[in-house]
């Protein structure tokens, strides 16, 4: 698993949260609670000392469907998000990009689809992804939700800078 794998909560693991209704185990339940869409697998173990194993976890978490990782390709559980992973490059304008698709999850569901692409797309610059995402948030105002479009400017604006 690459550590600078971005992982956010889907709809059933916010359920999971909420209700208790999946029955999990006090270690995997705990790494759900840790995963906000906004912090890399390192992140996450360093936030985590004293849980074992929190790759594995999260990848059980992923296989019952109650995290996804930012720009696997595989989507979540009837999320729209169809396109294969975007290349890693290593420089840090990717890194943003992986951050601002799971923002992009997180925010607007199974209706990300449109906005990953776009994302994926973008140049790899700062100023690159500041268009992009000036271009999505007209996208989402139009297609879905404006209260939706500016969260998600708002704290994609956060991520660039």
């Amino acid at each position: 698993m690459d550590i600078e794998t971005i992982f956010f909560k889907t709809e059933k693991g916010k359920d999971e949260i909420e209700h208790r209704s999946c029955g999990l185990p006090f270690n995997q339940r705990r790494v759900l609670i840790l995963v906000d869409g906004r912090s890399s697998v390192a992140q996450l173990k360093a936030r985590s000392a004293g849980i074992p194993d929190l790759e594995e976890i999260l990848e059980e978490l992923q296989r019952q469907g109650l995290v996804h990782a930012a720009g696997d390709g595989v989507p979540a559980p009837g999320a729209s998000v169809d396109d294969a992973p975007a290349p890693r490059n290593g420089n840090a304008a990717a890194g943003v990009r992986e951050r601002l698709i799971g923002l992009a999850g997180e925010i607007l569901g199974p209706d990300a689809g449109k906005v990953v692409r776009k994302l994926r797309e973008a140049p790899d610059s700062e100023e690159g992804l500041a268009t992009c995402l000036e271009s999505c948030r007209k996208v989402v105002k139009l297609t879905i939700d404006e209260a939706k479009a500016e969260e998600l400017y708002r704290r994609g604006r956060e991520l660039l800078h």
